[in-house]
């Protein structure tokens, strides 16, 4: 079996080291590319110290990187598109990860052409983060002239989004009609920065450019934003600046998904309480149970029971103060009373009883506890 070097973890949160794992192979729909350059995202770390492990568990070794950069060095049967020696860039299948290596095999329809006037380093860079802001602005159905802030300008995704939504126009032609729906162009572009990049985001084409490190965008920005792109997880504030209306949206690619789109995304089946833990969800049972539980009385539990006095005691001169019946559950030195009665020994749990009354301390409970 053909060997190459490539960089993997053995575990999750363990070191990523580099060492032999076998070459990949194309299949019919596949080019084999040899690496030349290729990024690592955030996304690659939260995999490598098992943050997705619910929604994808990995197999090991485990290797690195979605983003890859390189030549061409086979092709499958079906590929009519790609041949031997041309110079791609691809952002490789769920199921196909790993670019940090000598050679990756990435699903023709994935790949692309390098443009010639950009260097490997510059195009193993770009995929995922470009399609990353692509596809929001698509889903969205960004409209020509809307109005979009796009926080963190600088950032990998950040960067790029900017600059699809100020400069790419894509249109979708409707059978039979002359007209066309304009999906982005956006009229105005804000961003945020820290103070030594706002040239950088300015550069990208924003149009406003808050220096998040002097002032707070929400009080800076006006509050009639067509679209969002949360790229931070502050949706509290970016919601501020969002305008009223049934057609304005935020976009998160920081906030976890829903069930349905993690199941679609990662093409796996979830489990109850993992699609309740991403809905935001309470379980029926659960529901339930914390309802009686806040409903019933407080001391009606094993342990003692409703009709008998409420006492307490503290459990120092410093600590809060306690119900003596979670007392008496706790204290094993504590006896039960004796009793020949077969049911009377069977319900004996209830009848412990409190230590002597000449060890407790004098003291009032505080009414708010009653």
């Amino acid at each position: 079996m053909t060997t190459m070097k490539a960089a993997f973890s053995t575990a999750y949160g363990a070191p990523v080291q580099v060492g032999e794992l076998p070459r990949p192979v194309a299949s019919a729909d596949q080019v084999l590319i040899k690496v030349h350059a290729a990024s690592l995202n955030p996304i690659d770390v939260k995999r490598n110290v098992g943050a997705l492990r619910q929604l994808r568990p990995q197999a090991f070794p485990m290797r690195q990187g979605y983003d890859v950069a390189g030549v061409v060095e086979d092709v499958g049967s079906e590929v009519t598109a790609f041949k031997k020696g041309d110079e791609v860039y691809a952002r490789v299948d769920e199921t196909d990860l790993g670019t940090v290596a000598e050679y990756v095999a990435a699903k023709a329809a994935h790949t692309a052409i390098k443009p010639a006037n950009v260097s490997f380093v510059q195009a193993a860079a770009i995929p995922l983060a470009a399609l990353t802001a692509l596809q929001a602005f698509k889903r969205a159905g960004l409209s020509k002239g809307a109005k979009v802030f796009i926080p963190a300008g600088a950032g990998g995704v950040g960067h790029m989004a900017i600059q699809i939504a100020k400069y790419v126009l894509l249109a979708c032609l409707f059978i039979l009609l002359t007209c066309t729906r304009a999906y982005f162009e956006a009229g105005t572009v804000a961003s945020t920065a820290s103070t030594n990049k706002v040239a950088f985001v300015q550069s990208l084409g924003a149009d406003i450019v808050v220096d998040y490190k002097k002032e707070s965008y929400w009080d800076k920005l006006e509050h009639d934003y067509d679209f969002v792109l949360d790229t931070t997880g502050d949706l509290e504030n970016e919601l501020k600046i969002l305008k009223v209306n049934k057609d304005a949206k935020v976009h998160s690619i920081a906030l976890l998904p829903d069930s349905d789109e993690a199941a679609r995304k990662f093409n796996a089946t979830l489990g109850f309480f993992v699609r309740c833990f991403l809905d935001f969800k309470v379980p029926t049972p659960l529901r339930v149970f914390f309802y009686l539980r806040r409903r019933l009385p407080k001391y009606s539990r094993r342990g003692c029971i409703n009709d008998r006095p409420r006492q307490s005691a503290p459990r120092s001169s410093t600590s809060s103060w306690t119900p003596v019946a979670r007392i008496w559950r706790r204290s094993p030195s504590w006896s039960r009373q004796a009793s020949s009665s077969p049911s009377s020994t069977r319900n004996s749990r209830w009848n412990r009883q409190p230590p002597p009354s000449s060890t407790w301390k004098t003291a009032t409970r505080p009414e708010k506890l009653l």
